[in-house]
């Protein structure tokens, strides 16, 4: 039982700044006294000699797809990825200034600042508000977006300075280890599940343009991995590149904002560098793929974060795995009885939006809750109610609305998005948190946790971090720990 104890969009860098400007202090957290990043509306730039007051002249400067018009031939009636169609100077098809709805499309754009993310906006509510379908307008409920909504707006500032935006609700739950949408008291819009005649498969979208709602909103790829927004920060003159991290056990991994990854260390004829050789490096070497259909190699692309085997004294498997935008886990290195010092993909497993390995097994959660676990399972660290091993990810079926999972030795837990922390595995030194020793196949409650915000795992203990309301308002965090206790950890 436990015991006491957080890349942007590079285009639009010209007109939305990315820093941490400060609010009124009425509006400010008093519990925390910090805010997140969030973009604010640059009236004009001076450079040089000129001052430029009208964005729109900055297309060709960093405006990107949001004045363009669509392609001849090319309109589908929903936004591409290069033409959002919203020259400020122009007009809708009701004959509506475009003015606002271009600063909220800027707004949507980078607010979140993440890279290698496809969206779809919209702005006429061909789904929720009746209206008709028109070719040169963002419609909602595109196919392949239609089940994350994520921002909204109205195009309009708050003191003359701020887009004003609205939010999903997972922004808004607390267990998602995101305070963004907090930070600036961001409000929740509402978002439902709609299924008319003309969309082949239902769609969840925000209510957009009746009274007192947003009049924009955006909405994720459905392979799309939710996540707090995450900026890149770099003092003038420095060099920032590294976008994630991994650190194992006598070697380093980073996956830069450029998409590639980058190793270096000891590799103990393991292949945990991942380009295509089993010996140590003392500089970065880049991470390799074999081409389909050939016996050559090419870099690695497309990475947004990387995982790796953690620091032990006992014997491991050492290991890296990268998790592409497109939602794959690729991995290199010691995996089962073979080495593979090249990165490749994971059979079968879509949708990841995180991972963790442990020793000899490996677990990873989708962007529906659910987890997959493969590797070892001789004490039931797969979760999936069996002691079989597994080449191939199993769904763990016990457990659903899952944000983080850590491995240890050979056990598991999971955080889910109430609070809870759910274990299962090898459980000797009560390194599952449920008051007992015994060995559990299936996942079991951490008994007196709730309220976790951030889970750690060693390989037999685990740690959590809990939201504990304060009387008179605000709130605390808390440490808990539980497991082997050797070395006082």
């Amino acid at each position: 039982m436990p015991q006491a104890l957080r890349p942007g969009d590079q285009r639009l860098a010209l007109l939305l700044r990315q820093g941490h400007a400060r609010r009124r202090r009425h509006r400010l957290r008093r519990q925390e006294r910090q805010l997140s990043p969030r973009p604010f509306f640059v009236s004009s730039l001076t450079w040089g000699g000129n001052t430029w007051s009208r964005h729109f002249e900055f297309l060709e400067g960093g405006l990107g797809s949001i004045p363009e018009r669509f392609a001849p031939y090319t309109q589908t009636g929903y936004a591409q990825d290069y033409a959002w169609n919203l020259n400020p100077r122009d007009t809708h098809a009701d004959g509506s200034s475009k003015q606002a709805s271009y600063i909220g499309a800027i707004a949507l754009k980078t607010a979140t600042s993440r890279n290698g993310v496809y969206v779809s906006p919209y702005r006429n509510a061909t789904v929720t508000g009746g209206k008709s379908f028109y070719t040169t307008e963002l419609n909602q409920c595109e196919a392949g977006y239609r089940t994350y909504p994520d921002l909204a707006t109205d195009g309009q500032l708050e003191e003359g300075i701020l887009p004003r935006l609205w939010v999903d609700a997972w922004y808004a739950n607390p267990y998602n280890g995101c305070s963004w949408a907090a930070d600036w008291g961001l409000p929740v819009a509402g978002a439902s599940t709609y299924s008319t005649t003309s969309l082949s498969t239902p769609c969840r979208t925000f209510a957009i343009g009746a009274s007192g709602q947003p009049t924009m909103g955006i909405n994720l790829h459905d392979t799309a991995q939710r996540r707090c927004p995450t900026w890149t920060q770099c003092d003038v003159g420095s060099f920032c590149c590294a976008g994630s991290v991994a650190v194992g056990e006598g070697y380093t991994c980073v996956a830069k904002t450029d998409g590639t990854a980058w190793c270096w260390g000891f590799s103990s004829q393991q292949g945990t560098l991942g380009n295509n050789a089993i010996s140590s490096s003392l500089t970065p070497v880049q991470v390799v793929k074999r081409i389909p259909d050939s016996s050559a190699f090419e870099p690695l692309t497309g990475i947004v974060a990387i995982f790796g085997t953690p620091n032990t004294n006992d014997q491991v498997r050492l290991r890296t795995c990268a998790r592409l935008k497109d939602g794959s886990l690729w991995c290199w290195g010691h995996e089962f009885s073979a080495v593979t010092p090249y990165a490749a993909p994971i059979a079968g497993l879509t949708g990841v939006e995180k991972a963790s390995l442990g020793q000899f097994h490996s677990c990873a959660v989708k962007t529906d809750g659910t987890v997959a676990c493969w590797g070892e399972n001789s004490s039931g660290e797969l979760g999936d109610g069996t002691t079989i091993t597994r080449n191939t990810p199993a769904a763990i079926t016990a457990i659903s609305g899952v944000v983080d999972v850590g491995t240890g030795s050979e056990s598991t837990c999971a955080r889910r998005n109430d609070g809870t922390v759910w274990c299962w595995g090898y459980n000797g030194s009560g390194q599952l948190g449920d008051g007992t020793t015994i060995r559990r196949l299936t996942p079991v409650q951490v008994t007196g946790l709730s309220n976790v915000v951030a889970l750690a795992t060693g390989s037999y203990h685990s740690c959590a971090i809990r939201r504990v309301e304060l009387e008179g308002g605000g709130f605390a965090r808390t440490l808990w720990c539980w497991g082997k206790n050797w070395s006082e950890r």
